[in-house]
């Protein structure tokens, strides 16, 4: 008798737990289905399941959130509209049609070319001096989604502070070969940011665009500082985000940016730049 009462017990747990956290099957389209949530919490990143005996048996994995209704993206299987499915805890996950934004801190790598001349009478020399240092920046950063990909862009503070040296004296009026180039920038681009793998907390991507960047505090003792205008460049970069509970995630990326620029009243910079830092989905 004990043990009937004991196997009654647990077969009504049983069916009272799958039956207050079913939720209905509204809709199928796209290897997506639509669920009313008829009042019952379900998060990014949970599953949702089929009941024993149902005519399929499926698995979806909850990628969106709206008033009383809840997206799953089909992972397994299949479902009927208006069939009854259970909820499995999950971990947090990205939405696919949220909008990123980011605070980033940037190292920076700068590798500056100029042509120079020195004072040498009646021809002077002419040389290209290479100068190079390191850096730290900020930026935010906000990502776009659309139906492929994400529009990316960013708006922030870069210094560059380089030096090198000339063969000649061609540098600090042409009485010096120490070369240096010390500007303060404000810095934008855009791109287009493809997300290439996506596994539930962990997104990878690759971006390629454009940067362009306005000078504010200008030293040099091998340009004309009056002369340094706007700088141009071609950006490739790649890195991943990581969400670490169900709005906030850390970004990692790495970037390059070749100049578009080959004057002296713009230098040739060519960037190395890693960056990590805080964002948020919304």
């Amino acid at each position: 008798m004990k043990s009937f009462l004991l196997i009654l017990f647990f077969s009504f747990f049983t069916v009272f737990s799958l039956t207050a956290h079913a939720f209905k099957v509204l809709e199928i389209r796209n290897n997506k289905i639509l669920v009313d949530l008829e009042g019952e919490v379900l998060e990014r990143g949970d599953y949702l399941l089929t009941l024993p005996g149902a005519e399929f048996q499926g698995r979806a994995i909850v990628i969106s959130i709206r008033p009383g209704q809840a997206i799953g993206k089909l992972q397994d299987g299949n479902f009927s509209v208006g069939e009854e499915v259970k909820r499995v805890l999950g971990e947090p996950s990205f939405k696919e049609e949220a909008i990123k934004i980011s605070l980033q801190v940037k190292y920076l790598n700068n590798a500056i070319s100029v042509k120079q001349k020195d004072a040498s009478f009646p021809t002077p020399n002419s040389e290209t001096v290479s100068m190079s240092g390191n850096s730290v920046g900020g930026f935010a950063v906000i990502d776009w989604p659309t139906e492929m990909f994400l529009l990316r862009g960013s708006l922030g503070y870069e210094p560059v502070a380089v030096k090198g040296t000339a063969r000649f004296n061609s540098c600090s009026s042409k009485t010096s070969t120490n070369c240096t180039v010390d500007i303060n920038y404000i810095a934008a681009s855009a791109a287009i940011r493809y997300d290439y793998y996506r596994k539930s907390r962990l997104v990878t991507w690759v971006a390629a665009g454009s940067g362009i960047k306005f000078p504010l505090n200008k030293n040099s003792t091998s340009l004309n500082k009056g002369a340094i205008g706007i700088a141009n460049s071609i950006l490739l970069a790649t890195g991943a985000d990581y969400l670490v509970s169900k709005k906030y995630f850390v970004p990692v990326g790495l970037e390059y940016h070749y100049s578009l620029n080959y004057s002296e009243k713009v230098p040739v910079i060519n960037q190395l730049a890693l960056h990590a830092g805080v964002g948020m989905e919304f």
